[in-house]
């Protein structure tokens, strides 16, 4: 009985410290569920225009001497130097002298011919003036004009037929020709410079012996320079002969002028590219040197209805970003051109934000925002 009673009121007490603590709590209003917040991104974008757009072909390309020729000797004899010396890089002008072969022998003996000659035609020279007095006046001044030193003056016409079988016989005409063949032997004695350059490679020096067909030395021209550049065969149809080229050193911080001289009409198996050649001339004050690199800029590329974009948007190679309704949806594009920096594409709705970055982690319906 006794625990029956102590049992109820543990009950009572209970209840009534509950309902003090109920009597105390502050009310609670019924919750409501938020949305979650969606993160967007922010990309940069830009409105697509479709323009026309005159783009230059750019290509590197090595720099080499317009003309580089192998000088051998054409007579035998003792190698003597001319206007400077035989020696690598060192330079010279247009028609310097470069160096010659000792000709004292052969010089005295073309001055022997030319007396002879000139002796023999003394001797006609009566016969002609009774024989043939209409033309004496003429053969007179020419014999006055030939001079031991110098190549002889040209022979005059022979209209007569009865003169020249009388000069044939008299041996005038075959001591002529014989001395002109000696006059152009003579001349290979002196070698002059064909244009402006400098020795590349040296083979002999100064008091070499010398022989017909022997090497001497490389040389090149210094003056004029010709740039090989590849060029791809979808771009090469739009360059034309004779175009004006801007040509950049590796930094770009100086550009030549240069002009198209010739493209090859093939392609080169190394490179897959068909190589255009540019005439670019030496200039004092940033000269050239032959095996310099340096970047051909040649206008003549048009496209037309295309928009520019930077290349590195591009992705999956033909693949890029709209923004449409806060969301990212990706297209295929026509790419048209590509350039060091630059795309240009077609397929685009003139006036679609396109994205013009790079994006990491992004994917189809993404939302995004358009950064200012």
């Amino acid at each position: 009985m006794k625990k029956s009673l102590i049992t109820i009121i543990s009950i009572v007490v209970l209840l009534l410290i509950g309902g003090l603590f109920m009597s105390f709590k502050p009310s609670e209003e019924p919750k409501t569920e938020e949305a979650p917040k969606i993160f967007k991104r922010k990309v940069k974008a830009k409105v697509a225009e479709l323009k026309d757009h005159s783009i230059s072909v750019y290509s590197k390309g090595r720099l080499s001497s317009n003309r580089q020729i192998n000088l051998t000797a054409e007579v035998q004899g003792k190698m003597l130097s001319g206007k400077i010396p035989v020696k690598v890089g060192a330079n010279f002008n247009k028609g310097d002298l470069l160096f010659q072969v000792f000709d004292k022998e052969t010089s005295n003996n073309l001055k022997a011919s030319k007396s002879k000659f000139l002796s023999s035609l003394a001797k006609v020279m009566p016969n002609i003036k009774i024989d043939f007095s209409s033309d004496y006046n003429i053969w007179e001044k020419f014999l006055n004009n030939i001079s031991l030193d110098k190549p002889l003056p040209k022979l005059p016409e022979v209209n007569n037929s009865k003169l020249r079988i009388y000069l044939s016989t008299q041996g005038i005409l075959s001591s002529y020709y014989n001395i002109q063949a000696s006059e152009i032997r003579y001349s290979y004695y002196k070698v002059f410079a064909p244009f402006g350059g400098a020795y590349k490679t040296v083979s002999q020096q100064e008091g070499s012996i010398v022989s017909p067909g022997k090497n001497i030395a490389t040389i090149i021209q210094t003056d004029l320079f010709e740039l090989s550049v590849p060029v791809s065969p979808k771009d090469v149809q739009y360059i034309k002969k004779n175009a004006n080229v801007k040509v950049w050193t590796e930094n770009h911080d100086y550009a030549y002028e240069g002009t198209v001289t010739r493209i090859a009409d093939f392609v080169d198996p190394k490179v897959q590219a068909v190589n255009v050649y540019i005439k670019v001339r030496q200039q004092k004050e940033h000269p050239l040197y032959e095996g310099m690199y340096l970047t051909a800029e040649i206008p003549g590329v048009e496209i037309y209805n295309v928009v520019e974009i930077p290349r590195r948007a591009i992705f999956n190679s033909k693949q890029v970003y709209l923004v449409r309704d806060g969301a990212l949806n990706k297209i295929n594009v026509n790419v048209e051109k590509f350039t060091d920096e630059r795309a240009y594409i077609s397929g685009i709705p003139e006036g679609d934000y396109i994205v013009i970055e790079p994006l990491v982690n992004a994917s189809e319906k993404m939302p995004v925002t358009i950064s200012e």
